[in-house]
């Protein structure tokens, strides 16, 4: 009882200092609530998400929430807002009570850009962290790797911290220059060389640094402009670096200092800062960035033609963008029908032999040939289409395909008659498209409570026949509007130009298409675009030389926001409709409304998404559970639809 009253006067103490904080940076006609990573981000071309092990990392650089969601629960400095009365602050005080008495063991999980970390799951675990003054706090990382710009000064120092990073020998250092970073660095090794072993391994780098920011701090001199490491950098290449030396004797000396520090927050940044070392590869990869590439050889593999309504369709339609846009600096080449044929190993090869620079692997279903020639051909970058990476040899690139598959659901959810809604979807086992279809259904039932939605997956080289057996099936079930993949009927075709290979349409009591409600689309080309400027820039050399032993270069994972997604509406829409989907579409578009927004519970009744919260990109790519009112087409009714086709002639 006594633990319950105090976590309580803990909140309202805490919940005080959040109401403080708020006020001051109202009144200063600032936001008093959390930043959002999602209003910076987005500003910023993306290159890659890096998993990073799991750290301790300072709870000082613990700025904000992923999602815009999470921001009006706590003030600017990560304390409590809401009521005490709150299921909130409930939750606020049992976490409260758990450190008090263990201590907060599972880690959070932060997004972490430009040096700083944005949380996605664990908001209340930092709000009680930072009110009882802790230092750190172990998380699970995703890092934001920003496209290599030397003209813009923040990531240059970005990626200069980055390969402090890969040693960090004086640990978190503020840093607000570039230049800083790989200047200590060669200090720091210069000073090594006379050292020997045992010398070595009693050195306290990170002390002595924390001693020097803790005088730097006292004494304010971060009013100049420049942080505790540049400061710490620029005295040690005068006098050294200095270890054992007593606080009183730094705190004289930084006085004496202080003019030096003027002169440095005064100075001129580089033009351009080049790493020296031994590491010629890494010295060379990051030489690159000041260097425009050659004409860049771009192949693009195919599993199907590229001809028609196909997935492949969908890529050539971004070969083609990207052949224009760069013109004369890049060279594309295609080959199709690779897992039609049964050779795609020999066709890329033949592409491989020609020389290329970069090979697109468009399908899933090509993932063995790619990594083969991946590692028979390393000095090729290989991509491949998929939603997960497997391995550490193929960079992998997708995208947030739930987000349309979403929107169509609320279509599908609306003009329903029947309140049975289906999702033919490419293999469930292989290509992992649960969290689509459970999209689709929390799409249809934010907008008809009563609506189920029945799905079966066929084979991934989605073959017409079984698409039309699939909607036929569906169709006794009783449904009345699905998403389909590939035409399902003889003339029932949408526009080809906007890349579509599957669409949302009304069916008859047969399963053929009636109405064109709605699609999907893909823009290719903007993300083609993108990572091949990236590559001629050199953010992937950068990226390989920061990580060579291979470090998980995870998806390109896009999403509405960035406009490689987006859905086209059929004429069967009404205005009304219209109107709603053009209200929910910028709030997915900007990232304010998460389709997997708790609670979320699966059909056998599992409360899966809590309230208010909603699921990592892990967790979604990984979902192999379905919504409630969600249920596939059991063996037994498959098989005798087959045999009821068979019997019409349908098959």
């Amino acid at each position: 009882m006594e633990e319950i009253l105090l976590s309580g006067e803990y909140y309202m103490s805490a919940r005080k200092l959040g109401m403080r904080e708020y006020n001051q940076r109202v009144s200063r006609g600032e936001s008093g609530y959390l930043r959002c990573l999602d209003d910076i981000y987005t500003q910023v071309e993306i290159t890659a998400e890096i998993r990073i092990p799991s750290r301790e990392i300072p709870l000082s650089k613990i700025v904000g929430t992923y999602a815009m969601g999470r921001t009006q629960s706590f003030a600017a400095n990560f304390m409590p807002l809401a009521d005490p009365k709150t299921e909130f602050a409930n939750k606020w005080m049992a976490l409260c009570r758990a450190h008090m008495n263990e201590g907060i063991q599972h880690p959070i999980k932060v997004m972490e850009f430009l040096g700083e970390y944005y949380v996605m799951e664990g908001n209340k675990r930092v709000s009680v962290m930072k009110y009882f003054g802790a230092y750190s706090i172990l998380a699970d990382i995703t890092r934001l790797m920003p496209q290599y710009d030397y003209k813009d000064p923040k990531i240059r120092l970005y990626y200069e911290f980055l390969k402090y990073d890969k040693t960090a020998p004086f640990g978190d250092i503020d840093v607000k220059r570039v230049g800083t970073y790989p200047r200590l660095l060669k200090l720091h090794e210069k000073y090594l060389q006379g050292l020997d072993e045992e010398a070595r391994k009693t050195l306290d780098a990170r002390g002595t640094y924390l001693d020097f920011a803790q005088v730097f701090e006292q004494g304010r001199y971060g009013e100049y402009g420049i942080g505790a490491g540049d400061a710490f950098t620029e005295y040690a290449g005068l006098y050294g670096f200095p270890y054992g030396l007593p606080l009183h004797q730094l705190q004289e000396k930084l006085k004496n200092f202080v003019p030096q520090m003027k002169l440095l927050a005064k100075g001129e940044e580089p033009n351009i800062t080049i790493v020296d070392g031994d590491d010629d590869r890494r010295a060379a990869a990051i030489q690159r960035l000041l260097n425009w590439r050659k004409r860049l050889r771009v192949g693009f593999a195919y599993s199907s033609g590229v001809e028609g309504m196909t997935w492949s369709h969908a890529h050539e339609l971004g070969r083609q963008a990207v052949q224009e846009y760069f013109g004369d600096r890049v060279e594309t080449v295609y080959r199709d029908h690779l897992y039609d044929g049964g050779d795609a190993y020999a066709k890329m090869e033949e592409m491989a032999l020609e020389g290329l620079d970069i090979l697109f692997v468009t399908s899933q279903v090509l993932a063995d040939d790619a990594l083969k020639i991946a590692l028979a051909y390393p000095k090729m970058v290989v991509f491949l289409c998929s939603r997960r990476q497997t391995n550490r040899v193929l960079n992998t690139y997708f995208g947030r395909y739930y987000e349309p598959a979403f929107l169509c659901g609320m279509v599908a959810g609306m003009m329903t008659q029947t309140d049975k809604v289906g999702y033919i979807t490419p293999s469930l086992g292989v290509l992992t498209s649960t969290a689509d279809v459970n999209a689709y259904a929390l799409g249809a039932q934010m907008v008809n409570p009563r609506v189920q939605v029945i799905t079966h997956g066929i084979a991934a080289s989605r073959p017409l026949a079984q698409n039309r057996l699939a909607a036929f099936t569906l169709a006794r079930e009783g449904v009345d509007i699905l998403i389909a993949q590939r035409a399902l009927s003889d003339g029932f075709m949408v526009n080809t130009k906007l890349g579509t290979f599957s669409f949302l349409c009304t069916v008859n009591g047969q399963g053929i298409p009636q109405q064109y409600l709605a699609a999907p689309l893909w823009n290719w080309g903007l993300f083609y675009r993108h990572i091949i400027q990236g590559i001629m820039d050199g953010t992937l050399d950068v990226m390989h030389a920061l990580y060579p032993e291979g470090a998980s270069m995870v998806s390109y994972w896009w999403g509405m926001h960035t406009g490689m997604l987006d859905i086209d509406l059929g004429a069967a829409v009404t205005p009304p409709m219209r109107r709603m989907l053009q209200r929910m579409r910028p709030g997915i578009t900007r990232e304010e409304f998460h389709p997997f927004m708790g609670p979320i519970y699966d059909d056998k009744g599992q409360l899966r998404v809590e309230e208010n919260e909603f699921p990592t990109s892990e967790e979604i790519m990984e979902m192999d559970w379905f919504c409630e009112k969600v249920r596939s087409i059991p063996e037994d009714v498959m098989a005798a639809a087959h045999a009821e086709a068979a019997a019409l002639g349908k098959e």
